[in-house]
C-alpha cells in the first residue's frame, strides 16, 4: 500500500482542478474571463508526491507550499479535521460527533488533536452565532468538542459577508463602488470597511467572544 498526492503549485492562485475519469487524472482550470491569448492559457505547475502515508505526502506538499513562499514556521504544526471537505454547509452537531468518535475509535486517526468546525454552524456569514444545527451555543459547541479530547477550531469570513447580515450595516459599514456610490455586492456578498472603526471593533469583539467560548483555533477565508 502507498498513498499518491497530485497538487498545483500555487496550490490557490486560479481556479484549477483535478479529476478522475475512466483511470485517467484529468487537469484543468476554470476560465472566468476571456484570456489575452485564446490558444494558451497556462496551467500551474503540477506536482506528484508518493508515499507509505497520506500523512507522509501532505507533509511532503506542505513543506513544498511553505517553501514556494518563502513561509517560515514559526509555531509546531498540529494534524486536524476540517468539516468543510466533507460536509460543506450542511454539517451538524451530530456529524462533528459522529466524526470524533470515529477518530477515536482508528488507528489511523490518532495524529488528530483539532476539529474544525467549517461554514455552516452559523447564522449566516457575519453574523457569527450558532444556529439551530449546533443548538444556538458556541461554547456548548466547543465544550463538547473539549470533552473528546480535541482542541475546537471554528471558520469565520470577516472580510466577506451576507448582503442580509444583522450585527451590522452593510450601507454604513460596507464597502461601496466609487463611480456609481451603490453598494459592492460579489456573489451576494457583502465586504466590510475594515477601516472604519466600528467594524474592527465588531470584528474583533465576535472572535474574542469565540475565544472566550472556548475556541483556540480559527480558519479565516476571504
Amino acid at each position: 500500500k502507498f498513498s499518491m498526492l497530485f497538487g498545483f503549485l500555487p496550490p490557490i492562485y486560479r481556479n484549477t482542478f483535478l479529476r478522475i475519469k475512466n483511470r485517467k487524472l484529468l487537469c484543468g482550470i476554470y476560465i472566468q474571463e476571456i484570456p489575452f491569448d485564446p490558444d494558451m492559457y497556462p496551467l500551474e505547475k503540477l506536482v506528484c508526491y508518493k508515499g507509505k502515508t497520506s500523512h507522509e505526502v501532505f507533509s511532503l506538499f506542505s513543506k513544498k507550499i511553505a517553501g514556494y513562499y518563502n513561509f517560515k514556521q514559526e509555531m509546531p504544526g498540529f494534524i486536524g479535521w476540517n468539516s468543510w471537505e466533507y460536509y460543506l454547509t450542511s454539517v451538524r452537531k451530530e456529524d462533528i460527533i459522529e466524526t470524533m468518535e470515529a477518530a477515536r475509535k482508528r488507528s489511523e486517526f490518532e495524529k488528530i488533536t483539532a476539529i474544525i468546525i467549517d461554514d455552516g454552524w452559523q447564522i449566516r456569514p457575519g453574523d457569527w452565532d450558532a444556529n439551530e444545527k449546533f443548538g444556538g451555543s458556541t461554547f456548548d459547541t466547543a465544550k463538547m468538542i473539549k470533552s473528546y479530547g480535541f482542541k475546537p477550531g471554528i471558520w469565520i469570513s470577516p472580510f466577506w459577508i451576507s448582503k442580509n447580515v444583522k450585527s451590522l450595516s452593510p450601507e454604513k459599514h460596507c464597502l461601496h463602488k466609487r463611480e456609481s456610490g451603490d453598494l459592492y455586492i460579489n456573489y451576494g456578498f457583502v465586504i466590510p470597511d475594515v477601516t472604519n472603526p466600528e467594524v474592527e471593533n465588531i470584528i474583533i469583539s465576535k472572535i474574542k467572544d469565540l475565544e472566550n467560548d472556548g475556541f483556540s483555533i480559527f480558519k479565516l477565508d476571504f
